[in-house]
């Protein structure tokens, strides 16, 4: 069993619901993006995209799971700086 609390921490808790860790929120990775051949998993830091078909990763990049997407980019804030990655080859035609 998994909870979020206030602090928004990811608590585990076995079978007898007795807390066993906090989980690394660096290892929860969330889908935030689909297409017909792809998915986009983020986490607080990157990004993988795995072909949908066979669940195989097919990329990895520097985006977090907030990064939007505008057209065929995907932006994100790091520092005072907004970054753009071109998704265009992973976008159904």
């Amino acid at each position: 069993v998994y909870i979020v609390n206030v602090l928004n921490e990811v608590l585990k808790f076995n079978s007898d619901l007795e807390f066993t860790e906090v989980v690394d929120d660096n290892t929860l990775y969330f889908n935030y993006l689909n297409t017909s051949q792809f998915m986009f998993l983020g986490n607080k830091t990157q990004t993988m995209v795995l072909n949908t078909s066979e669940g195989t990763p097919v990329g990895t990049f520097e985006a977090p799971v907030w990064a939007r997407k505008a057209g065929d980019k995907l932006y994100f804030p790091k520092g005072n700086v907004l970054h753009e990655i071109d998704i265009s080859r992973f976008l159904d035609e």
